[in-house]
């Protein structure tokens, strides 16, 4: 649904999404238990209480999977903050992707995510949006900027906005 998601921004978010949209469907924060033949999954670490922010894509030790975790975790913690609400959830990820742009850097996939959300019959779930997004260090003020083909620079942000307003 989104072009071009490949290099260190938006391809570690088509990496992160595909485990997301698994979590989504499954409600289980471990991914490939099964062909990976580890309790742990394939991923470097469960997604609930994931540390990683978004100010580590793309460094020392960028790499689209490990970098895609961090996107992973944003849907996890919206999983946890939406609750029971599953379904609305996906398809708030699902729809924001049409209003997302291509090759993408985290806040566009927010953006879209909220883009979604404001058309929805629940507006007033923007603030789970931010919440999960800022918590990563993609709130307000956020930046991620491609420096290269294989290089991004990234201006973290953990702030949440007065109001849900759309950026």
């Amino acid at each position: 649904m989104i072009g071009h998601m490949d290099g260190p921004l938006a391809g570690a978010i088509g990496e992160g999404n595909s485990d997301g949209i698994a979590m989504l469907v499954n409600g289980d924060d471990i991914i490939s238990e099964y062909a990976g033949a580890s309790p742990l999954g394939i991923r470097s670490r469960p997604y609930a209480g994931y540390t990683r922010t978004y100010g580590a894509v793309g460094g020392a030790d960028g790499e689209v999977h490990l970098d895609g975790e961090i996107y992973a975790a944003i849907i996890w913690r919206m999983i946890e903050l939406f609750g029971g609400r599953r379904d609305d959830l996906f398809n708030y990820v699902v729809d924001g992707m049409n209003f997302t742009p291509s090759k993408p850097a985290y806040e566009e996939m927010r953006d879209g995510i909220l883009a979604s959300v404001a058309n929805g019959s629940t507006p007033s779930d923007c603030s789970l949006v931010w919440q999960a997004f800022a918590q990563f260090g993609v709130g307000v003020g956020a930046h991620g900027e491609l420096k290269g083909s294989k290089d991004a620079v990234i201006t973290e942000s953990f702030d949440v906005p007065v109001n849900c307003a759309a950026p």
